[in-house]
């Protein structure tokens, strides 16, 4: 099936509200949909049945809606283009004032936190709210597989839900044929074309926090764990530092233990987890819902094949406007300031593909 013929299905099921999710994985040059035939919100606590799943950060009070397999009419593209080239400049978008002292008073708050308790890390974010003229959210997925050839995109609708549009770099999970893997994304920067990126001690104790977390949630796992050493991985214009970890695991090993160790990672909420977990919800100031959840396709193929995202780099869409979500992790070396404009950094991922559909 070509693009065009995918696109024109998904239009359908917009226009006959009907769940659907559309995504395009790293390094691929072709999206999948998967087109639910009915309106139900469907949900799961195993994660046992195949399908695409849409989880939120908060598992303990919300619940993860899948789109199941068995309910779907699933369909692939023939190749589709990227190109990673920039096609508009970067442009320092005016926030407003006031959401930048509350960002920074936010950000004390948790610097003040870990210096006066057991609390080693946590991450703080923020939302902010773009006027939109979208016609529809596709063009969004479509441009943003232009432009990150190295990410996760998806574009995600329920008609009892939402609709979401993201592109990220992080992967939670991938286990395929008794073999699971994953990595530890932490730390960013941004560097001019050529330059070498230079990490500080800040960045480094901020990604060994969390592969630190992953070694010893895995090791109630497995006994084999593999693991790479820290390299630079590149995600649009920001830079992270990254170790992948490998290991087999038992074929008793259900996937809904996996997903209790690894989720939410220091990367996206902080350690220890139910402490960094509380003071986000208590002080952030407004509800995650699904970003820094995670979401991918469950149990697919022959090799029952199960690859679950981070969902970072996102946006809710709305009719007049989208909510932009952004974060960073705070330790103890984090200034305030500075942390402030890491989030403005990163809202560009998703302000970039904005400007380009002439919003």
């Amino acid at each position: 099936m070509n693009l065009a013929e995918v696109y024109a299905k998904i239009g359908a099921q917009l226009d006959n509200e009907l769940p659907f999710v559309i995504y395009r994985k790293k390094e691929e040059n072709s999206c999948t949909a998967f087109l639910q035939q009915d309106a139900t919100v469907y949900t799961t606590n195993s994660y046992s049945e195949a399908g695409f799943v849409f989880a939120p950060f908060d598992l303990e009070s919300e619940q993860a809606i899948v789109m199941p397999y068995a309910k779907s009419e699933v369909i692939t593209s023939a190749t589709m283009p990227f190109s990673d080239v920039d096609r508009v400049e970067n442009i320092a978008d005016k926030v407003a004032d006031c959401e930048k002292t509350a960002h920074i008073t936010l950000v004390e708050k948790g610097i003040h936190e870990i210096q006066n308790s057991s609390l080693e890390k946590v991450v703080l974010s923020r939302t902010e709210k773009v006027t939109t003229q979208l016609d529809d959210a596709l063009q969004l997925f479509h441009e943003l597989t232009l432009l990150y050839s190295n990410a996760f995109v998806y574009f995600w609708y329920h008609p009892q839900v939402g609709q979401w549009v993201g592109a990220t770099p992080e992967t939670l999970l991938k286990v395929e044929q008794g073999i699971l893997s994953t990595m530890a994304l932490a730390g960013t920067k941004t560097a001019e074309d050529g330059t070498p990126v230079i990490w500080g001690d800040k960045e480094k104790e901020e990604q060994q926090i969390v592969t630190d977390f992953i070694v010893s949630g895995l090791s109630h796992i497995t006994d084999n764990l593999q693991q790479s050493a820290v390299y630079t991985h590149q995600a649009g214009s920001l830079f992270h530092l990254r170790t992948d970890l490998k290991c087999t695991i038992a074929e008793k090993t259900n996937l809904k233990d996996i997903i209790t160790v690894l989720h939410p990672t220091p990367a996206v909420c902080g350690l220890p987890k139910e402490k960094a977990k509380s003071f986000i919800m208590a002080n952030e100031g407004y509800k995650r819902t699904f970003y820094t959840g995670f979401l991918g396709p469950l149990h697919m193929g022959v090799a029952q094949k199960s690859e679950l995202f981070v969902n970072l780099r996102c946006m809710e869409v709305f009719a007049a406007h989208v909510k932009l979500f952004v974060g960073g992790g705070i330790t103890k070396d984090s200034v305030a300031v500075s942390e402030w404009e890491e989030t403005v950094k990163k809202t560009e991922t998703m302000k970039k593909v904005l400007r380009i559909v002439g919003t």
